[in-house]
């Protein structure tokens, strides 16, 4: 995974990470030093990879595919899935307009099975 780092006038004291098309993209402070950023940045990877738990967008679009082919036929598409950290609320949307899929990624660590059916749910 990519570490991407960037930084900000605006942000003034709290380093943010999330997971971007399978790259940590970490939002700090201009003003923080070198050496405590690689701290943070050091700390925010560990827990990204726990976080993820061995699946990832990767393994969520191959699962898509072969649930699609699957049940469907393969006669559905989508431009995007991918885990969402955001949704606290929702297990899965999907966004008509621009053809996006977000699956929570609170079902990480759930058994397979359910992250299928939401998957198919969102197909």
């Amino acid at each position: 995974m990519e570490v991407i780092v960037k930084r900000s006038a605006r942000r003034k004291k709290t380093v943010q990470a999330r997971m971007v098309d399978g790259n940590l993209v970490v939002m700090a402070p201009a003003s923080i030093s070198e050496r405590e950023l690689a701290e943070h940045v050091s700390s925010l990877k560990a827990r990204m990879v726990q976080r993820m738990g061995g699946r990832d967008d990767a393994h969520l679009a191959r699962r898509a595919e072969h649930l699609n082919r699957k049940y469907f036929d393969g006669a559905l598409s989508w431009k995007a899935i991918s885990y969402s950290d955001r949704q606290m609320k929702r297990f899965g949307s999907c966004t008509i307009d621009d053809g996006t899929i977000r699956i929570s990624s609170r079902l990480r660590d759930a058994p397979q099975w359910v992250e299928d059916y939401v998957v198919v749910h969102e197909l």
